[in-house]
């Protein structure tokens, strides 16, 4: 229901000031001036904070929710803030709660004094800051009107956080090695998968629209075009749209082994299937079981058709049984011209 940034004087600072009393002032003046920053850069990227001296050494820069929402979603947006926010004073830290993104069944994770806590260290209670940094003589009227954010202004706070340039690289995640270029007979799969199942047509329209995909949704989506190597990229580009979705949930390359059957993606999402046609009529040849690459494999397993029909007429005609096998089917003669059959896989 909240999240906070918390500002510090770090450690070695404050030790080489000890007994240096304009030292300590300079320190904490510096702390003053960050916080006023801090707290107007937060506000050009849609986050209205609530600026509070901590009752010791440092600032607590407060956001309010306007409703719970997963703590790895608000532990992404901290990431990001992280690596966006300027803070050139090397003799402070910057830090953001919450810490993780979850915590074992039972736990705790890290704490913070919440608004208007007494400090237990100094016995100060801490006092929330008006706009020019200066104490509220009564904190409350401002603690009740603080803005609330709403998930859709938390998401587009994330998505300007995403195209803005990064101030501490070294708190950045590795980034993952960008993937190959999908070929055109690859898109040209992926294409027709998506023409073929409305359901999956459908499921990342919702993802671009709504910026959510719950679970099961996901992994229709990543047991399907995750098979693909363009799938791959739209898969990726479909769960970088929604924050809610962890970063390990993307994929470096495209999957092996047996995608989603049909049966299974109405099992997973009958919310979307009941809505959506989802009751495609597959030939036995098309595979072992029906699954939605079925749409795919046609398109990839479809030759061209030979410039001249007449000769490859002639040429089935010659055959004693009218039919040329070839890599992913064959070539037969009906009714005297030739017709491409899809084989089973």
């Amino acid at each position: 229901t909240f999240f906070a940034l918390d500002l510090d004087i770090r450690r070695k600072a404050l030790e080489e000031a000890r007994g240096r009393p304009a030292r300590i002032d300079d320190l904490r003046a510096r702390v003053a001036r960050a916080g006023l920053d801090l707290r107007a850069q937060a506000l050009d990227l849609g986050l209205p904070l609530l600026l509070e001296d901590s009752g010791f050494k440092g600032r607590h820069l407060w956001g309010f929710l306007e409703q719970p929402l997963p703590a790895e979603l608000v532990h992404k947006l901290g990431r990001r803030l992280l690596r966006t926010l300027r803070l050139d004073d090397p003799d402070l830290a910057l830090e953001f709660f919450p810490k993780q993104a979850r915590v074992e069944e039972d736990g705790l994770g890290n704490l913070i004094k919440l608004p208007l806590g007494i400090h237990r260290k100094t016995g100060r209670r801490a006092a929330l800051l008006d706009a020019g940094g200066q104490p509220l003589n009564d904190p409350w009227p401002t603690l009740r009107e603080a803005a609330r954010l709403s998930r859709d202004q938390l998401l587009d706070a994330l998505g300007r956080l995403r195209e803005a340039p990064a101030h501490a690289e070294a708190l950045a995640p590795p980034t993952q090695a960008p993937l190959e270029p999908a070929s055109p007979r690859d898109a040209e799969a992926l294409e027709a998968l998506l023409a073929g199942c409305p359901v999956l047509a459908h499921l990342l329209d919702h993802a671009l629209r709504t910026r959510r995909l719950s679970h099961d949704e996901q992994v229709v989506l990543t047991y399907t075009l995750g098979h693909l190597e363009a799938g791959v990229a739209r898969l990726n580009e479909a769960f970088e749209r929604c924050p809610e979705v962890p970063q390990r949930a993307q994929l470096r390359r495209p999957m092996r082994g047996h995608p989603i059957s049909c049966a299974r993606v109405r099992q997973r999402i009958p919310w979307i299937t009941a809505q959506q046609a989802c009751h495609c009529a597959f030939d036995p040849a098309d595979g072992d079981y029906p699954n939605p690459l079925i749409h795919s494999q046609r398109a990839i397993a479809r030759p061209a058709q030979p410039p001249d029909g007449r000769a490859l007429s002639a040429a089935l005609e010659a055959l004693p049984d009218q039919t040329l096998v070839m890599p992913g089917g064959r070539w037969i003669l009906e009714d005297g011209r030739p017709v491409w059959r899809v084989e089973a896989p």
